[in-house]
């Protein structure tokens, strides 16, 4: 894959950022597929991209039916495509996809590239 450069566009002579493209989810018994990358190394979620571009990086349903299918290398591909931005992510062969209840807020947590899905729902929570 070739290095891409976010796509800009120029209004009232500043540069802003394309805006991410709308996504459908892939939604199977109630639940949100989400993507992850649980091996060490860049993660799939790199957090270099807007707060939209990340959630269709995450649960684009074209992208989680390709991981589904055993086709992360289409869907990294597809997601450089579609979200404008060069991913960090290099092993092709580990990525994963949570079942994430609809309606449930998570965050994508980390630690050297290797991430799993916190649901805040779930578990226990220490309030201040």
């Amino acid at each position: 894959m070739s290095k891409k450069t976010p796509k800009l566009i120029r209004v009232n002579g500043a540069l802003y950022r394309k805006a991410a493209p709308e996504f459908e989810k892939y939604i199977r018994n109630g639940k949100v597929g989400v993507i992850y990358s649980p091996g060490f190394g860049g993660g799939w979620n790199n957090g270099y991209v807007s707060k939209e571009e990340a959630a269709g990086r995450l649960m684009d349903k074209d992208l989680v039916e390709l991981v589904l299918a055993g086709k992360a290398a289409e869907a990294a591909e597809l997601s450089e495509e579609r979200y404008n931005e060069p991913l960090s992510w290099r092993d092709k062969d580990v990525l994963k996809v949570q079942w994430v209840p609809v309606g449930s807020r998570f965050v994508i947590r980390e630690n050297d590239g290797n991430e799993h899905v916190e649901i805040f729902n779930e578990g226990s929570w220490h309030v201040a």
